[in-house]
């Protein structure tokens, strides 16, 4: 046995899949929010508002978890942390994160685990001898 490998070596690749996929997905938010307030027909003139209120949701749990939150998860012990704006430089806790996605999020009651253990950030793994 080596020398222990800290977590956050690991997760480059996803935090920078955040930072690339969140231009994109705020630019389709736009677009599709403005389709659905000016471009649609009359025949969709009270279908159109539950579009809009869905995808006002979507837009913000996008916004939540690409840039406030970043999870960050470690298999297999199933835990997680969280690397956003809201933990790094508001000193927010993961626990509060996830707290916040499950209030804002409408489908809250089919994506929670109890199995799941949230760590402080930041968290190295040490070796012992």
């Amino acid at each position: 046995m080596g020398n222990a490998i800290p977590f956050e070596e690991s997760n480059g690749f996803l935090l920078l899949a955040y930072k690339i996929t969140f231009p994109i997905c705020f630019l389709l938010n736009i677009l599709a929010i403005y389709l659905i307030v000016f471009k649609s027909t009359r025949e969709m003139k009270n279908y159109r508002w539950h579009l809009l209120n869905y995808q006002i949701w979507a837009a913000s749990i996008d916004i939540f978890f690409n840039v406030l939150y970043q999870p960050v998860i470690f298999l297999p012990v199933v835990a997680m942390a969280g690397r956003g704006v809201l933990i790094t430089n508001l000193g927010f806790s993961t626990f509060t994160c996830i707290v916040m996605y499950f209030v804002q999020s409408p489908v809250c009651s089919s994506s929670f685990n109890s199995g799941i253990v949230f760590l402080p950030s930041p968290v190295h793994c040490q070796q012992t001898d």
